[in-house]
């Protein structure tokens, strides 16, 4: 069975339903899931706030679970109302979460050779040493 769309034509692809339809469950979907990881973010980084140096990690997540938590509104208001406007204000939300994440993973990764690199020359100069 092939549905048509006047604007994209044949939406089936022998899928039995068409992907616009598809999309938008996933859609729908997936902005659920981002309000849950949102909120597991913010409590986490309330968490990490509990110690004054952990903070510097724990604000930062506090606003990626807000920026995921926003986008997953905007997705549902997008698909109740069809207003393209919430559609791309979702995907610059989820874009702040993602360079959030992104910033956040690469400080990571700098502190962990800088801390493997004074591991290593604490090493080394007890072995020397001793």
């Amino acid at each position: 069975m092939h549905s048509t769309h006047p604007a994209y034509g044949n939406t089936d692809y022998g899928y039995g339903v068409s992907p616009i339809a598809m999309m938008i469950r996933n859609a729908e979907n997936g902005a659920k899931w981002a309000k849950f990881c949102g909120i597991l973010t913010i409590i986490g980084g309330c968490l990490y706030c509990l110690g004054i140096i952990t903070a510097t990690v724990g604000i930062p997540m506090i606003f990626m679970g807000l920026r995921a938590m926003k986008a997953s509104d905007r997705v549902m208001y997008y698909l109740h109302t069809k207003n393209h406007e919430d559609a791309l204000a979702s995907l610059t939300e989820y874009g702040s979460y993602f360079k959030i994440q992104g910033i956040l993973a690469l400080v990571g990764i700098a502190l962990s050779i800088v801390a493997a690199f004074i591991y290593m020359v604490i090493a080394i100069v007890l072995i020397v040493n001793h």
